[in-house]
């Protein structure tokens, strides 16, 4: 398995005022991306140390809202080493948190909102629920990207 070093080395960004996105996901061979209902199980050492990494040199960290409701996400930030790392190359000490969703289905006291390091974004579209637009808007900021979806 490559180092933490190795991996930064490899995922780092000659350039962090141009914008990029990046994607990652774990698969399984037979192309599954749950387990039992969850993509957690589906991810080995390699996979977490590499998404660690991508966080580290992130910016923002959009999530699924079926990801954030089903793996039961929280806060996005490393460890202290993490934060050390960002905070030398002028960066906030974790991502900020974004999820995309048009039915909004998301408990504003959720742990994605509760323990997230910095004010999550929620993604959504005009058509999501106008109440929960207001309710998450409490915790995130709310940007509404298109009419229907």
């Amino acid at each position: 398995m490559p180092t933490r070093d190795e991996l930064l080395a490899a995922y780092a960004l000659p350039d962090r005022d141009a914008t990029r996105v990046r994607m990652n996901f774990v698969q399984s061979a037979d192309g599954a991306v749950t387990l039992q209902g969850r993509s957690g199980p589906l991810g080995g050492d390699t996979d977490r140390a590499v998404m660690r990494v991508l966080r580290a040199v992130a910016d923002v960290v959009i999530v699924g809202a079926g990801t954030v409701r089903v793996e039961e996400y929280g806060g996005l930030g490393g460890d202290d080493e993490d934060a050390a790392w960002r905070r030398a190359r002028g960066m906030a000490p974790a991502p900020r948190p974004a999820v995309v969703s048009r039915s909004l289905g998301l408990d504003p006291w959720h742990p994605f909102f509760a323990k997230a390091e910095a004010r999550p974004l929620v993604i959504t579209c005009a058509a999501a629920p106008a109440a929960q637009r207001v309710a998450l808007a409490e915790v995130a900021d709310v940007l509404v990207c298109g009419d229907e979806s």
